[in-house]
């Protein structure tokens, strides 16, 4: 090919990227860049053969090349033309060799190994080989110009990483090295030695000292004789199990390196297992100084066993042999606990298996001198005594016919508890040594336990010279009970018995305190159980003579008598009952105060005589008895208004009645009595109306409150009676005419015996017949008689207190009135007479007069009486008129004194009744 002015430029920078044993991957650059879709033409030339490959990239893979083969490679740019090429650029280089193969080890010893290896290139004979050698921490490389090497300077039981790597002839181009991981061998192990030496198995331990040590195993070979087997550890020791015991074994240790299969030289050992432990050792027979032992053994190599018999009593030991599997061991001290170990011993005479022991006690001796210290109800205390050196237990056996229990001691003595009362018991007492099992033969003794107390011990019945007595048992050998019963007052004491639950105990003083004592005993007649005690009086003597020596209005003083010895040490109950309450008083002496009682009530007062314990008493004696009554309260009397019968209060005294009774002293010194019903609240006002008395009279009232049979004292008060209607007069008023228009009234003093008089009122009447003055008149005036309104008026009104009047004149219980006189008294005018007209007269008296505001008399309010109306009076004619009227006037006075001498006769029966009115003071 030719060139020219456009001719590329040289190729640059040809490198290998890659060479293999088989190929090499070349680039390249180039100095133009106007050759971008330039060729290349790749030369390949290995000194005998020359071929040309071709590239449209700056690279290129050349293959088909022959290992650890020096080739010289050229490229060339190519232009469009394909023909015209620049000036080629050059590399020689080998390729790889190819990976040694067949790498073992022909020899590892402790400290070097002998490698071999093959080669199979066709340029292997200009090969060769280094050999790198590392350990994990270093690294070291040898050569060798042949296909095997010795590596020396090694460490045992290390693991050394051998790489073998053919080197082509540049001494540089290596194949891929072919590696092969191996150890050592490990240092034989030394001080190999059992640790321990059991029946089925050996701890065996040794030491190494190699650096490497830490990753050994270990190979142990066991063999017997006839078998051989192979243990691994990986420590210094080791257990050996699943051996035979008593055979002989020889034991050897191998040092493994770290890959499990590397050993070192072995180290050896020879010995004997452990016997197995004999079994089945038990004591044939125990007695008090010997025991007979016998035991079992079940190995192959007993036949061969001797054995060794250890006695061991806690302060000596000593060794006894046995060819045979049984000892009899003598000279042994009673109740002491020895352990007995036998060792099975193999045919070395040295070798013993673990000793299998049994401890045991020899038989105490039997207790000596057993008795009975106290008896109870449920329980009983034994002692005894024992006469050997060791320490004991004891068994006691409780036996009651029916059933056996059994209890334990650690001293000498014992309490039995749970026993039944009254009951014979056996008790058998057993030394048992230490183990609480070995026990001497037994010594018995018989007795009964006490009965229990009795219960509920009491005085059924308490009487004056005897008691009656129950109590109970509850055990359950009671129907073979008897009863003592104690009896004892203080000074003397004695005994009766009962085979019942009860007892009569007569011949007693009354009053007394006893104590009655009651013993259950057993049916042996001679254990008794506790006594159980009651202390009771008897009951004293009725008390006698009880009598009230005073019996007031809220006390009683009772006194009594008693007869009995004891009577100096009793107190006396009284009980106070009134029908809705009781209560107690207590005296010391015979006689008693009872207070607080209420009045006019009956009591019953019992009165017991009490024994010195302050509860038994005696028959009760009785008496009933009232109470004085109370006076009444706030006595006082009033009259009552017009009448003649007292009204009398008083509050409703405290306490109890059945009444009052009410006197009167009547003028002639005589007494009159009522009775007054009784009353239920106290302070309650009761009232009570005597029967009629005399108007305007004293009297002495006594009341005296009531209680069946009881009085109160009398309270007395000093009571007037009521005014009335003054009596009414016998005898009418003299009438007289004093001149033709005026008249004179002259009357008498009315009678003051119901009551003072206390004014007079003169009434005029023009009534021919029934002249009648009534207090519905009384109200009538003058003014009123003018008007014709009324023909009876009061014309004048006297008040007896009046001292003087120019128409009133009293003188020796005679009064005068003159009427028509034009003068005016209170509310009413004393006007003048009519002449020739006919007047009559009455005269009103008054104990009591009233006035309305118009000093009008009120009739119904007053207390009057009336005197009979008086003949009619004439009045003359004036003297003016001629002397004929004069003759008519006389005789017309003549008709007017017949008619009035018969109304007078008429009025004179009537005025007999007696009328009542109520009164106002005149002021």
């Amino acid at each position: 090919m030719g060139t020219s002015i456009n001719e590329p430029r040289l190729v640059l920078y040809l490198k290998a990227e890659y060479v293999g044993m088989t190929s090499v991957n070349l680039t390249w650059a180039v100095n133009d860049t106007a050759f971008n879709s330039s060729m290349y033409r790749i030369e390949v030339e290995n000194g005998t053969s020359v071929r040309n490959l071709m590239s449209n990239a700056t690279k290129a893979e050349i293959t088909e090349l022959i290992p650890g083969t020096m080739y010289n490679f050229t490229v060339f740019a190519v232009v469009s033309d394909n023909e015209t090429e620049g000036k080629g650029i050059s590399i020689s280089l080998y390729t790889k060799p190819s990976q040694v193969r067949d790498l073992k080890a022909e020899y590892v010893g402790l400290t070097s190994v002998n490698l071999t290896w093959a080669a199979s290139d066709t340029a292997s004979n200009s090969y060769t080989y280094r050999i790198e050698v590392g350990n994990g921490t270093s690294v070291r490389n040898l050569t060798s110009s042949v296909p095997e090497v010795e590596i020396t300077e090694l460490m045992p039981g290390m693991m050394y990483n051998f790489t073998v790597f053919a080197v082509a002839a540049d001494s540089k181009t290596e194949a891929e090295g072919l590696s092969i991981s191996l150890y050592t061998k490990p240092s034989q192990v030394h001080d190999l030695k059992a640790e321990y030496v059991g029946m089925t198995s050996v701890n065996l331990t040794w030491a190494v000292n190699n650096i490497a040590s830490n990753s050994y195993t270990y190979r142990i070979e066991v063999r017997n004789g006839t078998s051989v087997r192979n243990l691994t550890s990986s420590v210094p020791e080791v257990e050996i199990t699943e051996l035979m015991p008593g055979m002989m074994y020889n034991f050897t240790v191998f040092a493994v390196a770290a890959d499990g299969e590397t050993e070192a030289e072995g180290l050896s050992i020879s010995l004997y297992t452990k016997p197995s432990q004999v079994h089945d050792l038990k004591a044939e027979y125990v007695g008090m100084t010997s025991v007979n032992l016998t035991w079992a053994v079940n190995n192959i190599a007993s036949n061969s066993y001797t054995y060794r018999i250890e006695v061991g009593n806690g302060t000596s030991v000593r060794n006894l042999t046995s060819s045979v599997p049984e000892v009899e061991i003598t000279e042994l001290m009673p109740g002491m606990m020895y352990n007995f170990t036998v060792f099975a011993v193999a045919a070395d005479g040295e070798t013993e298996g673990e000793g299998l022991s049994i401890s045991l006690y020899t038989k105490p001796s039997p207790v000596l001198d057993p008795k009975v210290k106290d008896i109870g109800v449920t329980s009983v205390n034994l002692t005894w005594a024992v006469s050997d050196t060791a320490s004991y237990t004891y068994r006691i056996e409780v036996r009651d016919g029916t059933s056996v229990r059994n209890l334990t001691s650690s001293v000498n003595e014992a309490e039995i508890t749970e026993l039944i009362s009254g009951t014979m018991y056996n008790f058998t007492v057993f030394a048992v040594a230490a183990d609480g099992e070995t026990e001497g033969e037994g010594v018995s003794i018989s007795l009964y336990t006490k009965p229990s107390q009795v219960d509920d011990l009491k005085a059924e019945y308490v009487g004056v010279t005897s008691v009656n007595l129950t109590w109970t048992v509850n055990d359950t050998a009671s129907n073979a009970y008897t009863y003592r019963i104690e009896v004892g007052d203080g000074t003397s004491v004695r005994n009766l018995t009962s085979n019942v639950t009860q007892a009569e105990i007569t011949e007693l003083i009354p009053g007394m305190m006893y104590n009655f004592t009651v013993f259950a005993v057993a049916a042996d007649g001679e254990t008794e159980g506790e006594g159980m005690s009651v202390s009771q009086y008897t009951k004293p003597s009725q008390v006698h003579d009880l009598k009230a020596e005073y019996v007031g209005m809220t006390y009683v003083n009772l006194t009594w008598a008693v007869s009995d010895t004891a009577s100096s040490s009793y107190t006396y109950r009284i009980e106070v009952g009134n029908g809705t309450s009781v209560r107690d008083l207590t005296s010391s002496v015979i006689k008693v105060e009872i207070t607080e009682l209420i009045p006019g009530t009956m009591y019953n007062f019992t009165v017991f005589a009490v024994a010195a314990d302050g509860e038994t008493e005696g028959e009760g004696m009785s008496i009933s008895q009232y109470t004085i009554p109370a006076s009444a309260n706030l006595f006082r009397c009033e009259p009552v208004a017009n009448q003649s019968f007292l009204m009398l209060k008083w509050e409703c005294p405290s306490g109890n009645n059945s009444g009052f009774k009410i006197k009167i002293q009547m003028s002639n010194g005589t007494w009159k009595e009522e009775e007054a019903p009784s009353c239920m609240r106290e302070g309650s006002e009761e009232t009570f109306m005597t029967a009629p008395l005399d108007y305007f009279s004293t009297y002495t009232v006594n009341i005296t409150t009531l209680s069946n049979n009881s009085e109160s004292p009398s309270v007395s008060k000093i009571c007037n009676t009521s005014i009335t209607d003054p009596p009414r007069p016998s005898e009418a008023p003299l009438v007289k005419a004093v001149s033709h228009s005026s008249l004179s009234v002259e009357f008498s003093d009315f009678e003051s015996r119901k009551g003072p008089l206390k004014a007079y009122a003169v009434m005029i009447t023009t009534e021919d017949e029934g002249c009648e003055c009534l207090k519905s008149k009384l109200n009538n005036t003058y003014k009123d008689f003018k008007k014709k309104m009324t023909d009876t008026y009061v014309t004048y009104v006297i008040d007896t207190e009046q001292a003087k009047s120019p128409s009133f004149h009293s003188q020796s219980g005679t009064n005068i009135v003159n009427v028509g006189k034009g003068n005016s008294m209170y509310g009413y005018e004393n006007g003048p007479l009519i002449p020739l007209h006919s007047y009559r007269a009455c005269v009103a008296g008054f104990t009591n007069i009233s006035f309305t505001m118009a000093n009008i008399i009120v009739g119904e309010d007053s207390y009057v009486s009336f005197s009979p109306c008086s003949q009619l009076v004439l009045l003359p004619q004036d003297p003016g008129v001629i002397a004929g009227a004069v003759i008519g006037c006389l005789l017309a006075i003549l008709a007017v004194v017949a008619i009035g001498g018969f109304i007078f006769w008429r009025r004179g029966r009537k005025d007999k009744r007696n009328t009542e009115v109520s009164f106002s003071p005149i002021k």
